[in-house]
């Protein structure tokens, strides 16, 4: 996760609920955590956590999915 990178995100749920959220912009990378554009409110971040190394699927050289219970995170990287 490179800021400035662009990521398709997908969010699915156990109960076979799906989100598509589009295209997201990585803003900001810390340690323990990174962070994606608002696409609400201009300067502020959607957070998401590192995951451990059980929670996370590489799907191929350019997608992965972070699952934490029964909430999958799909990211595929654009550009």
């Amino acid at each position: 996760m490179v800021v400035g990178s662009v990521w398709h995100t997908l969010w699915e749920a156990h109960a076979c609920k799906t989100s598509d959220m589009g295209e997201r912009r990585c803003g900001v990378v810390q340690s323990n955590s990174f962070g994606f554009d608002s696409k609400k409110n201009a300067g502020e971040f959607s957070w998401c956590d590192w995951p451990k190394k059980s929670e996370v699927l590489f799907l191929s050289e350019i997608a992965f999915q972070i699952i934490h219970g029964d909430i999958k995170l799909t990211y595929t990287f654009i550009r």
